[in-house]
């Protein structure tokens, strides 16, 4: 299996916190996967998350997953 994000660690990233776009660094990356299936038909699901550096207190990340977080303030506000 491969898995490939769409962000990589310490990249600046966009997303909303309160009903506001904010803009940080990407702490770190977690990928949880886990079958899916009632033995017969399986299928196999991927979960990406991204820990980023919370300003207002460095020792406590926020947690987004991968489709609440984007590269550009563009692609944010075309999301919604």
């Amino acid at each position: 299996m491969e898995i490939t994000t769409k962000l990589n660690v310490s990249d600046e990233c966009y997303f909303m916190k309160d009903n506001k776009v904010e803009k940080s660094i990407i702490q770190k990356i977690i990928t949880e996967s886990y079958l899916q299936g009632n033995g017969i038909e399986t299928t196999c699901k991927t979960f990406i998350s991204y820990y980023i550096t919370n300003p207002k207190a460095e020792n406590f990340p926020y947690k987004y997953y991968e489709d609440e977080v984007f590269a550009t303030k563009e692609d944010l506000l075309k999301s919604l």
